[in-house]
């Protein structure tokens, strides 16, 4: 997941727990039903 810092050019990559750095959205989406 990338978070906004207000800047387009310093994005921050961040890692959802049980998931990779690029998260498949169907992975996504029930991590986030759990």
């Amino acid at each position: 997941v990338s978070l906004w810092t207000g800047v387009t050019e310093k994005l921050i990559n961040q890692t959802i727990p049980g998931c990779q750095e690029l998260c498949p959205l169907d992975d996504f989406l029930n991590i986030l039903k759990e």
